[in-house]
């Protein structure tokens, strides 16, 4: 007989089971469970598990990995998987981090602290993608008029651990900047408060191998920012190469613009994404 596959798109509470009915007799090729994290209150581990017919546990398995608050997951067991194991989906992407300034302008955007997604970032895979779009209330003055900076810490670490080398092009030329060492990753630039009503910038982090504890952490940025798009002087765009002379695993990310006292205008997001 063929093999076929036994669906239950019904959404419960868990734990959801389902059970084999009357003398059926079911061989398991592989099973799979969605799980909704949306409404987790803290970390969780989502679990599959087996019982036989008399309704005892034959084996339990679970993720291999504790994930944050609101992070959801596909947990899939076939023959050769034991408890210890982690099935990682290949070019699996989870969206780790979401928050959006709201009601009044912020000073920063910190994962450890805010939003419904705060909380470590998970263990179980290796690149970071981090996107930061949107304004400050911030005038950066001339000759930039537009552009604002914007600065990263990686774990709390305020210390001068931080350096990198970046080439750029905007209003005053193409330069080549070395930051050396500092106490924040310089990200690039968000749209200032002389921006044309609903521009927005960009800083895009690439961090690979986040959760290494070998080397040092290496990081690349794109930046920009445009006020109009028929300017020629209100812009800046730039790549940067970063280093964070750490080898702890990377586990939370806060962004801040550079000009003390400066803040994030309402819509600004952060969005992480791991894989």
């Amino acid at each position: 007989m063929a093999d076929i596959s036994i669906l239950d798109p019904s959404v419960a509470a868990a734990p959801k089971s389902y059970t084999v009915k009357g003398a059926q007799e079911v061989v398991l090729r592989s099973v799979t469970g969605s799980f909704d994290g949306t409404s987790a209150a803290g970390s969780w581990v989502p679990a599959l598990q087996i019982l036989d017919p008399a309704g005892f546990v034959t084996g339990t398995f679970p993720l291999g990995s504790t994930l944050a608050a609101g992070v959801s997951a596909d947990v899939s067991w076939f023959p050769g998987v034991n408890a210890t194991q982690s099935v990682v989906p290949v070019g699996q992407v989870r969206l780790i981090y979401d928050f959006t300034v709201t009601g009044s302008d912020k000073a920063s955007i910190d994962t450890r602290s805010d939003g419904t997604f705060a909380g470590a970032f998970p263990t179980d895979l290796n690149y970071l993608e981090i996107y930061l779009t949107g304004r400050t209330d911030h005038n950066p003055g001339a000759p930039f008029v537009v552009p604002d900076d914007v600065d990263f810490q990686l774990n709390g670490d305020t210390g001068a651990n931080y350096s990198r080398v970046a080439v750029g092009s905007s209003v005053t030329g193409s330069p080549v900047q070395v930051q050396g060492v500092s106490a924040n990753f310089f990200a690039g630039v968000l749209a200032g408060s002389p921006a044309v009503a609903n521009f927005a910038g960009l800083c895009r982090m690439f961090i690979p191998n986040y959760n290494g504890t070998t080397f040092f952490k290496i990081a690349e940025f794109t930046a920009w920012a445009l006020d109009n798009i028929a300017a020629t002087s209100h812009y800046q765009i730039g790549l940067e190469a970063a280093v964070w002379a750490s080898t702890n695993a990377v586990s939370s990310v806060q962004a801040f613009p550079e000009t003390g006292g400066a803040k994030f205008k309402v819509g600004t997001r952060l969005t992480i994404w791991a894989r």
